[in-house]
């Protein structure tokens, strides 16, 4: 990545146009940093469930948007005070309505399945998947991110007494 940022004119820019690239990068930097604390484990060390090239490909991108950040202020853009984050609590992830999304997106990844494979937009059958895992990789990718997402959110992770 490079260190430095090609000749722009930013003085040109208006303050408020400078204020929406800012806020922008301060988002995008704490939704790195989210992701950064999801494929670390408690210890502080790589989770084995997450491939090798994620870490430092994210610890990148917050670079790279961190330098942004600070070439926005230094041309004159606000900094931006993001509210802190709200943890949701365990007993409002598992609800009826979770539940029924949960069939629903169930459902509707399986004919986001076959709409993959109308489309030729599935895995090689040599490329082994586990159970839950959807073998098309392009709508049945996205709900089948989604249903797992959500069923984490149910039931917590295997081994936790919640499933």
């Amino acid at each position: 990545m490079p260190d430095t940022f090609p000749d722009v004119p930013l003085s040109s820019v208006d303050t408020p146009t400078l204020n929406r690239a800012t806020r922008s990068t301060a988002l995008a930097t704490d939704a790195v940093l989210e992701a950064l604390g999801l494929v670390l484990d408690a210890d502080g060390e790589q989770s084995a469930l997450n491939p090798n090239h994620l870490l430092p490909a994210l610890h990148d991108a917050n670079d790279a948007i961190q330098r942004a950040h600070t070439l926005l202020l230094g041309v004159g853009a606000s900094p931006v005070e993001l509210p802190p984050r709200r943890e949701i609590p365990l007993d409002r992830l598992d609800t009826p309505e979770a539940r029924e999304l949960l069939d629903l997106l169930t459902g509707a990844l399986v004919v986001a399945e076959k709409v993959d494979a109308s489309r030729g937009r599935l895995l090689s059958p040599k490329i082994e998947t586990e159970p839950e895992e959807s073998r098309g990789v392009d709508l049945a990718e996205s709900v089948s991110e989604i249903v797992h997402r959500l069923r984490l959110e149910i039931f917590g992770p295997k081994g936790s007494g919640r499933e």
